[in-house]
């Protein structure tokens, strides 16, 4: 590690500091800083891992003070209360380690709480009061922005039209499923999160549970079921609870099929420069997604890796 991270006193500092410029990277770097700040509980949870509970709590303490004092002062109040959302993640996978827990109880501890706060923040702030009102003008005005530009490009009526029409779709769509997309989101961090910090973090030793076996529990595919009887039998909110929850339980089947993926690139000794590369090929292209969610789901059935059991009948 760095001096400042070395340094008992400077550390907490120097996390804090470090995880609220991730957290601030979308103001000042558009679409490369929204994928950065992605990682803003990282330097937090290195702190846990390195120093302990204490350093790490003073860290999230100085994170937290810093984003309502500095980016509430030059962004807006409501973009600095967002830093709980990673607030409230890092210190449940940091609390999480002291404790011994095992990565699959951490992640969901952080997504859980995690979702739990920006939903808070979200109404809390009357973002989603009224039906999504502040939701629709916001997104009205990034639709009025993107069409202006194609505008300006010269692009025909017809298309702007047609790019005008796509974003309305795309915005009421997003309207329904916020519940789900926010705790898709809230997954998505607290897994990356963990495991750069299981990675770099250093720390215990302990034998722990190799990532690529992992697999969601058996009983879950009945919530999914469940889900999907929503859907083809119900109209209006019970819909779009079971759309929610559909896509909710996609994105862990996806991670299953993620485990299936890795544990039979590395059983095949695959090079790594070709593993990420393929790894990038799913996280961009949504139809290998699917399969790889599909995958994950049918693994309850034919038990791609032979986990110790044979397949469920």
């Amino acid at each position: 590690m760095s001096r400042p991270f070395s340094d008992l006193r400077m550390a907490p500092v120097a996390a804090a500091v470090a995880s609220l410029g991730l957290f601030a990277a979308p103001w000042l770097v558009p679409v490369l800083g929204t994928f950065a700040s992605l990682w803003t509980p990282v330097p937090v949870l290195l702190l846990y891992r390195r120093q302990g509970g204490r350093a790490g709590r003073l860290a999230l303490i100085l994170a937290v003070a810093g984003s309502l004092t500095i980016v509430g002062s030059m962004v807006s109040m409501l973009g600095a209360l967002f830093y709980l959302f990673f607030a409230a993640a890092t210190l449940c996978l940091g609390e999480a380690y002291i404790w011994g827990q095992s990565d699959e109880r951490s992640i969901a501890l952080a997504a859980g709480v995690s979702w739990g706060a920006i939903l808070l923040v979200a109404w809390g702030t009357g973002f989603m009061d009224a039906g999504g009102q502040a939701w629709q003008t916001f997104w009205t005005g990034q639709t009025q922005l993107v069409v202006q530009a194609y505008q300006d490009s010269g692009l025909s009526p017809e298309r702007l039209e047609d790019i005008r029409q796509t974003l309305e779709l795309a915005g009421w769509l997003i309207a329904r499923l916020a519940i789900g997309i926010l705790a898709c989101g809230a997954m998505i961090m607290a897994w990356a999160n963990q495991l750069i910090a299981r990675d770099f973090g250093g720390g215990s030793q302990e034998p722990r549970q190799a990532l690529n076996t992992w697999k969601a529990p058996d009983h879950l595919v009945w919530a999914l079921i469940g889900a999907g009887a929503l859907m083809l039998l119900s109209k209006g909110f019970w819909f779009w609870a079971g759309a929610n929850l559909v896509l909710v339980l996609s994105l862990v089947y996806f991670f299953q099929g993620i485990a299936i993926l890795a544990f039979w690139l590395q059983k095949k000794n695959t090079p790594r420069l070709l593993r990420a590369g393929i790894y990038m090929l799913v996280a961009v292209e949504i139809f290998l997604a699917a399969l790889v969610a599909l995958m994950g789901l049918f693994d309850l059935w034919f038990n791609f890796r032979r986990l110790g059991k044979e397949p469920i009948a």
